[in-house]
């Protein structure tokens, strides 16, 4: 997970909310409303915004079924947060991880992707993400809640990992400017690989 800085909302968006407040989320989102466009290029914009990554697992979105609008603080327990663009953010599919798996799930401390989270994660040689402070029940009970860890994720990670560790310096740019199409997003992963590179040269 990295820290995404979010623009501003689409107009669009704007507007809608202006004279439609009592709209329930499910009506909004519903591909048969008039206001679908609406809906779609909110959607295209949070993508846009996350360099076409999930928010949480940084899989990339490569088409937009890939993904839906996720609740970082859920519908039903902050229905005040429903339409506020900071509390929104596209999520991948998969139902072992991320949006769906956390469903209500949020918990106060909750690292969000809004957050310096390259501050608070690391990796291990084997794909797993890990708190940076081994003692940071928030970063545990963050990955945990997100399935950060489950095999699917872990096997990708692993593997770039794996591909990179024998690579040279000039080459980990290179892929850093190309992790989307070349690897399938993982920019934290590859960023986390370009650190130990240097770091193993300091110290060598």
């Amino acid at each position: 997970m990295r820290q995404i800085n979010k623009g501003n909302e689409p107009e669009s968006f704007s507007a809608w909310k202006k004279h439609n407040q009592n709209v329930t989320w499910n009506a909004f989102s519903d591909s048969n409303m008039p206001h679908r466009d609406v809906y779609v290029e909110l959607k295209e914009t949070l993508v846009t915004q996350q360099d076409k990554m999930c928010c949480y697992c940084e899989i990339a979105l490569s088409k937009d079924t890939d993904a839906h609008v996720e609740h970082l603080k859920d519908r039903c327990n902050y229905g005040n947060k429903t339409y506020c663009f900071n509390n929104l953010f596209a999520s991948c599919h998969n139902k072992s991880s991320c949006g769906h798996k956390k469903g209500r799930g949020y918990f106060n401390n909750m690292i969000s992707p809004l957050d310096r989270c390259d501050e608070r994660f690391t990796y291990t040689g084997d794909g797993r993400i890990i708190p940076i402070d081994e003692s940071d029940a928030n970063a545990l009970q963050t990955i945990d809640l997100l399935g950060l860890n489950c095999k699917r994720l872990t096997d990708r990670r692993k593997s770039i990992i794996k591909t990179l560790e024998m690579s040279d310096y000039d080459y980990l740019k290179i892929t850093l400017e190309n992790y989307w199409d070349w690897y399938g997003g993982f920019l934290s992963v590859i960023e986390y690989m370009i650190e130990t590179h240097v770091s193993v040269n300091v110290n060598v």
